[in-house]
């Protein structure tokens, strides 16, 4: 990419796109389309044709997506189905008809099968069914992630699939309802502190481990991919370090300041037990995660950022 390129980030409003559109702007690009949901509809198809054909655009960060944590996804399987395929549909489909000179679309670890063997190595992508708890975000990433592969093969298009691990940072999503994990826990472990409440639940019996990755980490590693990596099988983008929940809800517990007990519900569901992503080919582009956790907590837990 140079600095004049026209550049579309998809999700421009949220974690990941707004970090990517923070970076573009602070590097010198300037020629950077983030629309808001508002201006662009991305599940429209004339709103998405009609944006490709004016900005006759070069490079896309497409991270635009319907997300949640589990139990949205449980409580809504198929608007997560749905919506995220029709986006897909869109945005990729139409960056290929309109000759995008580059596009990364951003998949997600929960693509992975279920009890794959760790770490999660690309290959093991389609190899068995999905965790139920995420299966319906996960089979329409895996949709992108395919129809990427078939542009680049039927076309020559050069999509690129990435597969972040577990992403976090400031401008989260913090809603209890339909955040993840670290946002998730430092919302209700907030208002606990302020409630004055003398224990948090947590869900599981937080044993099951992450790979967390802060998110101006996360933009390094696509910038790397977008500027080193031209080949149409997906590739990981993970921290290579892990965590486990019962030491997370401890270090979140610290960044926030909350001083009662930690419980653990181990009626409610956990999710995949262990997911360590096989980050050799985005370490070979020269990517090292730079942030340790307790400095991203702190960071991430600046109430300015909240969503």
């Amino acid at each position: 990419m140079i600095k004049s390129d026209r550049i579309l980030v998809t999700g421009g409003s949220g974690l990941i796109g707004g970090a990517i559109v923070r970076r573009l702007k602070a590097e010198g690009y300037q020629n950077v389309i983030a629309p808001t949901r508002t201006e662009i509809d991305l599940a429209d198809p004339v709103a998405v044709r009609w944006m490709f054909s004016v900005y006759k655009l070069d490079y896309v960060f497409h991270c635009g997506a319907r997300v949640g944590g589990i139990k949205d996804n449980a409580e809504h399987p198929v608007d997560f189905l749905v919506q995220n395929l029709r986006i897909q549909d869109n945005v990729i489909t139409n960056a290929a008809a309109y000759g995008v000179k580059k596009l990364l679309f951003l998949a997600s670890s929960c693509c992975y099968p279920d009890n794959s063997p760790q770490p999660l190595k690309e290959s093991m992508l389609f190899s068995g069914p999905i965790h139920p708890d995420t299966e319906p975000y996960a089979i329409a990433k895996l949709a992108g992630v395919k129809l990427c592969q078939y542009l680049w093969k039927e076309r020559g298009a050069c999509f690129v699939s990435a597969l972040p691990c577990n992403v976090f940072g400031p401008g989260d999503n913090c809603n209890p309802l339909t955040s993840h994990v670290v946002p998730g826990l430092i919302s209700r472990m907030d208002k606990a502190r302020t409630a004055g409440d003398a224990s948090f639940s947590v869900w599981g019996d937080g044993t099951q481990r992450r790979e967390l990755i802060f998110v101006d980490d996360l933009v390094d590693a696509l910038f790397l991919i977008m500027e080193k990596y031209h080949q149409p099988e997906p590739i990981n983008a993970g921290s290579g370090n892990e965590i486990t929940i019962r030491d997370l809800a401890f270090a979140v517990a610290k960044a926030v300041s909350f001083p009662g007990e930690i419980l653990f519900d181990t009626s409610k569901p956990t999710g995949v037990h262990h997911k360590l992503m096989d980050n050799h080919k985005l370490n070979q582009l020269g990517f090292t995660a730079k942030t340790d956790l307790a400095t991203a907590l702190r960071w991430t837990c600046q109430e300015d950022f909240w969503l």
